[in-house]
C-alpha cells in the first residue's frame, strides 16, 4: 500500500508486518513533529473511528493512505469541543434518568443508563488524554482530579445497579455525576481560558 504523511511517502507490505510499519511511523510522526493523529483517509474514505482496526480487516484491498495529523491548538480546540458538546447534552439527560429512577422506572430506563455511563466513560478517556499531554502539564491538574474522583462514584453506582436500588442510583446521578459534569465544565472553561491567553 502506498503511504502519505505529510510530505513523506513511502509503501509497506499488505501484511500485519506492513500494518504495524504504518502505525510504528505514525508514532514516530507525531514525536518527530508534535503533533497529534486525527484520523485515516483511506482509499478516498476518512477513517476516524478504530482505525487500527479498520485496517486490520482490509489489510488485503487497501492500495492508498494519508496520515491526518492535527497541531496542538487544532487537537486542544476538537478536545474542548468534543467535551463542551457532550456535556452540554450530558447535563439534562443524567437529570431525567435520575428523575425517573426516583419514581417507579420502566425496563426502557436500563438503555438511557447504560447510554449515560457510556458517554462518562468516553470522558475520562479524553480527560486522559489531555492529562498525559505534554504541553498542557500544569493546567490539567483540575482534570486528573476530577477524573480520580470519578472513578468511585461510578463503582458505587454499579452496584447500586446490581442491586436494583433506583433510589440510591439516583441519588449518585444527582448528587455526585451531576456535580462531577458541572465541575468538569467550569475546568474546561478555565483551560480554555488560560490557554486564549497564553497563546495571544
Amino acid at each position: 500500500m502506498h503511504v502519505a504523511i505529510s510530505n513523506i511517502k513511502f509503501e509497506v507490505d499488505n501484511s500485519p508486518a506492513g500494518m504495524n510499519e504504518l502505525f510504528s511511523r505514525i508514532d514516530e510522526s507525531m514525536k518527530d513533529f508534535g503533533v497529534y493523529f486525527s484520523h485515516l483517509v483511506i482509499d478516498g474514505v476518512e477513517v476516524t473511528d478504530m482505525p487500527h482496526d479498520y485496517v486490520a480487516e482490509n489489510i488485503g484491498d487497501i492500495r492508498d493512505v494519508e496520515v491526518i495529523f492535527l497541531t496542538q491548538d487544532q487537537y486542544f480546540e476538537q478536545v474542548v469541543g468534543i467535551m463542551n458538546s457532550f456535556l452540554k447534552n450530558a447535563l439534562p439527560a443524567l437529570k431525567a434518568v435520575a428523575d425517573e429512577l426516583y419514581g417507579k422506572p420502566g425496563d426502557e430506563i436500563w438503555g438511557r443508563f447504560e447510554e449515560c455511563l457510556n458517554g462518562i466513560s468516553s470522558l475520562l478517556g479524553i480527560i486522559n488524554s489531555l492529562v498525559s499531554t505534554p504541553e498542557l502539564e500544569g493546567k490539567t491538574t483540575a482534570f486528573a482530579a476530577l477524573g480520580e474522583s470519578i472513578g468511585l462514584h461510578l463503582e458505587n453506582l454499579l452496584t447500586a445497579a446490581r442491586l436494583k436500588d433506583y433510589t440510591l442510583m439516583a441519588d449518585i446521578l444527582y448528587f455526585e455525576l451531576v456535580k462531577f459534569l458541572e465541575k468538569l465544565h467550569e475546568a474546561v472553561t478555565e483551560l480554555v481560558r488560560s490557554h486564549d491567553n497564553a497563546t495571544h
